[in-house]
């Protein structure tokens, strides 16, 4: 009796430290308070609520299958962004978007949500983005924002491109 108790303690807990390594998962929640001008080009004070999911999965490389100490392998980082927006005093949000995209190792992208669009931004400053299209091959530049859902592809000007996933992108009022 006792061998089969610390038998189903052992695979137990195997189990969980196998299930917990397969990937690295953090969230993070941004709140500011800006100031932005409205359709009458009037000063108005706006919550921006930002929560971002950031994970990396992991796997065992396969060729040290077998082994006891095997190799880790990092999947490029997916980030998903829900970006809200509040511009009156009531207790729900007047727009929202939700963003994913693989990240890139030279550069995050930045988003903004205003009552206009989705303004997409680069974190690093030596990098921009020097085009944007979507699905349909419709040509957008810097200065437009994002205005439905979609796919999109980013060229920056290192050279790279960077997939964004706009989805349920929406005005809640």
């Amino acid at each position: 009796m006792k061998f089969l108790k610390i038998t189903l303690l052992t695979i137990i807990l195997s189990s969980i430290n196998t299930f917990a390594q397969l990937e690295n998962r953090w969230t993070l929640n941004d709140f500011e308070e800006l100031e932005m001008l409205d359709d009458n080009n009037e000063i108005v004070n706006v919550k921006h609520f930002k929560t971002t999911e950031v994970v990396t999965p992991v796997i065992l490389d396969p060729e040290d299958k077998y082994k006891l100490n095997q190799d880790i392998i990092y999947l490029p980082t997916q980030v998903t962004k829900t970006i809200r927006i509040d511009a009156d005093s009531d207790y729900s949000f007047d727009k929202e978007a939700k963003v994913s995209y693989i990240k890139s190792k030279e550069a995050d992208l930045n988003f903004m949500l205003t009552k206009k669009g989705l303004v997409v931004s680069v974190e690093n400053s030596d990098i921009r983005i020097e085009k944007m299209i979507d699905k349909n091959n419709v040509f957008f530049t810097m200065k437009d924002s994002i205005f439905n859902d979609g796919l999109y592809t980013l060229h920056l000007s290192n050279g790279k491109t960077i997939e964004l996933n706009v989805a349920d992108f929406n005005t809640i009022k």
